[in-house]
């Protein structure tokens, strides 16, 4: 996608999923979805799009023109692709913006708090350049021990330098008695403990003076005190959450329409604070489906996705000893963790997805070539929902047997996904992975 598709609101327009290269829909629409007022394709923008008419259409139109500029206000409720920024990477998201499909850039604070002037200059850089998010490992969300008013100044203060979004952090503990655990330690899964974690995110966020998101982590051990499985546990988690823009409600942060308010956008103050979202993070979903023997992709069926703000997408693992699947960062997203991307963007519609890749990647051109599977699936998903909005039947969330009948007609899996076969048939090779890094969650040395 070179161009982000516009959040749905009441007296808001739309740039259907397959508007490649063009500029951004304004305007209410008429009967066949068009809008009445056009669109606006200023030379900032690129080329002027076609008018669709169809999602058929959109799918036309799936190829990316890299000559088009992205211009990307900001990832608020907007289909946009990211990736989590690795010190390797910027010189080249800087050389090459608006020809990668990269709209925004996610950042571990703690790979930059206190680290000195010249990677504080490198990341102010590309934070004029692009949007920022950031996505942290150390606020110890779902622990006992109080926030650290220490640290919490230091991400607020960093974030505020950026204009960031939101900061996301996981639904773990990382710390106990003052010591950090530097793992991402599942907690037992209870409602208890849905409220405790739900209480700390909200307290969080006013700590930080913008939303917080909350990842999904992928856990090896199942908590014998567990009294709900992980779908029971995000949905008490996320009980009290506002549905996200794909189901109508209109975004106050949205960004502006016109490409001349991209730049003030960009540096403007995030939005309100006192929001919790949910980070669904579909490899890790993946992951555990694997090692535990579920389907992940029917398994949707029974989480919040009306309180998904972001997805993550990355890579898996296997021990090779012990046939363990971990959620390793080190190689490209397999084929079922991009069709679980592409069902999850159906079923949500438009949503910032960032792709994560943290070891033994290649060269930049193997980075953009992924990156660009990532933007075809995303933009499969939403041509899909575009297609059921234009066929009258709704949002896709919440309808068990639509869901059911989609799955058939487009093959996806249907049984529950065993170890065995999904090494065979539903992934590339995999870089074998010490168990040892199974919980851990790596920070960029750079």
């Amino acid at each position: 996608m070179s161009r982000c598709v516009q959040s749905v609101g009441p007296d808001q327009g739309i740039v259907k999923p397959g508007s490649i290269g063009g500029g951004l829909a304004t305007g209410s629409l008429d009967a066949r979805g068009e809008s009445r007022r056009g669109w606006l394709a200023p030379a900032a923008l690129g080329q002027g799009p076609v008018a669709l008419g169809s999602a058929a259409a959109a799918q036309h139109h799936l190829a990316r023109d890299a000559r088009a500029p992205r211009a990307v206000a900001s990832p608020t409720h907007q289909a946009c692709v990211g990736l989590m920024l690795r010190h390797d990477w910027c010189d080249a998201l800087l050389a090459h913006r608006g020809q990668v499909p990269v709209d925004f850039i996610e950042v571990y604070p703690e790979n930059y708090l206190r680290r000195g002037p010249r990677l504080a200059r490198e990341l102010a850089a590309l934070a004029e350049a692009y949007p920022i998010t950031l996505h942290a490992v150390h606020h110890n969300v779902a622990g006992s021990d109080p926030l650290s008013a220490t640290f919490c100044a230091d991400v607020r203060a960093f974030a505020d330098g950026l204009s960031a979004h939101w900061v996301s952090d996981h639904v773990a503990a990382s710390a106990h008695r003052g010591e950090l655990l530097h793992e991402l330690v599942p907690v037992p899964l209870t409602p208890e403990n849905a409220a405790h974690v739900a209480r700390r995110a909200l307290a969080l966020s006013e700590h930080l003076g913008r939303p917080v998101l909350l990842e999904n982590t992928a856990y090896y051990l199942r908590p014998e005190s567990s009294s709900c499985d992980e779908a029971e546990f995000l949905r008490a988690l996320f009980a009290s959450q506002a549905p996200t823009a794909s189901s109508g409600a209109s975004s106050p942060h949205a960004p502006p329409h016109a490409d001349a308010s991209v730049a003030a956008e960009r540096r403007s103050p995030p939005a309100l604070a006192g929001e919790v979202g949910w980070l669904f993070d579909v490899n890790n979903w993946v992951v555990n489906a694997l090692n535990f023997g579920f389907d992940p992709i029917a398994a949707l069926d029974d989480v919040p996705l009306s309180a998904a703000r972001e997805l993550h997408i990355g890579g898996f693992s296997v021990d090779a000893a012990s046939g363990l699947v971990l959620d390793s960062h080190a190689t490209a997203p397999a084929p079922l963790v991009l069709a679980l991307l592409e069902e999850a963007v159906a079923r949500i519609g438009p949503i910032p997805v960032c792709f994560e890749w943290e070891r033994n990647f290649g060269a930049w051109s193997q980075v953009v070539a992924v990156l660009e599977r990532v933007e075809h699936a995303t933009q499969r998903g939403l041509s899909r929902w575009w297609a059921r909005r234009e066929t009258g039947s709704g949002a896709l969330s919440g309808d068990r047997s639509t869901h059911a009948e989609e799955r058939g007609s487009t093959g996806g899996p249907q049984a529950v996904v065993r170890r065995s076969q999904a090494h065979a048939d539903m992934r590339e090779p995999a870089v074998a992975t010490d168990v040892s890094d199974a919980g851990a969650r790596h920070v960029d040395d750079a």
